[in-house]
């Protein structure tokens, strides 16, 4: 997963492999959403340290049919619905996804050549926002809905909480990841990303 980046000192730039991971503490060793990228940055470094042969695949967001998370599928119930939506105004926050088939496709065909110790971030679209999924739904379903657009302060003191009651809603510009080594030196490209969404809605 590419919540193992340590994105304190980012500062809006595409996070390639070469970044650092999060640090890990006993203190940390609990199930929680707040320890999730150090845990997983751990594992990373067990695997990295053993004389195991390994492949680290670090997708972002992953998207695409039967995705139980809700997180995308919040936005295309509620566009096909028509319902009014609320979302935080936050255009210059932006993040990465990574479509399901993209992810499949990189691990058959890892499991098809002999690969040495590497590790790729696995991402479908390198940039995208709540409101550019939005548009993009509303206009492949032909579907509107009226969308209200709320200063995040606003919403935090109205008692709404970032990722948990609005989903997708992140609190900085620091989730922004490259796919350029996998496409150099795996040939692997991305799928097309409006085909992506088509197939996810239907």
């Amino acid at each position: 997963t590419t919540s193992v980046y340590d994105s304190k000192h980012i500062e809006g730039r595409l996070i390639d492999e070469t970044f650092a991971t999060l640090d890990y503490s006993s203190e940390d060793n609990v199930n929680s959403s707040e320890t999730y990228g150090k845990r997983k940055a751990e594992c990373e470094r067990i695997l990295t340290n053993s004389e195991l042969n390994y492949t680290i695949l670090r997708p972002s967001l992953v998207y695409g049919k039967y995705d139980s998370t809700d997180r995308f599928y919040y936005w295309l119930y509620n566009v096909h619905q028509q319902l009014d939506l609320i979302i935080p105004k936050t255009d210059d926050i932006t993040f990465s996804i990574t479509y399901v088939k993209d992810l499949i496709n990189t691990i058959n065909t890892l499991l098809s050549i002999e690969a040495k110790p590497s590790i790729y971030n696995v991402i479908t679209k390198t940039s995208t926002s709540i409101t550019e999924i939005v548009n993009k739904l509303q206009k492949l379903l032909n579907k509107s809905s009226k969308v209200y657009e709320f200063c995040p302060d606003l919403l935090r003191k109205a008692g709404l909480k970032e990722w948990v009651d609005i989903p997708l809603w992140l609190p900085n510009n620091d989730y922004n990841c490259s796919n350029k080594r996998i496409i150099d030196e795996l040939n692997i490209g991305s799928y097309d990303y409006d085909n992506s969404i088509k197939e996810t809605i239907h």
